[in-house]
């Protein structure tokens, strides 16, 4: 989640973590496909921000129930040109 403003701010290293301004949370997000976005909602603090179609560059399931892990829940990797 952002919790600054203003634009937002690329990760400074994906190998270290995020910077300061990004926060990883998967717990409560819900994920709305609607006609002209995606909308991902945090249910517990009831705060949403939305990715509008153009700026999606891919979009890929990943994820999901296996042998090894058969209560994996499914993901989507969202790749924007934001």
């Amino acid at each position: 989640r952002y919790e600054g403003s203003g634009p937002l701010p690329k990760p400074a290293d994906t190998s270290s973590g995020f910077t300061d301004f990004w926060t990883a949370i998967d717990v409560n997000l819900s994920c709305h496909v609607t006609t002209h976005r995606i909308v991902l909602v945090d249910e517990k603090e009831s705060i949403a921000g939305s990715i509008p179609y153009p700026l999606v560059h891919t979009a890929e399931g990943k994820g999901g129930p296996s042998f090894r892990s058969p209560k994996a829940s499914y993901k989507i990797e969202l790749n924007t040109l934001a």
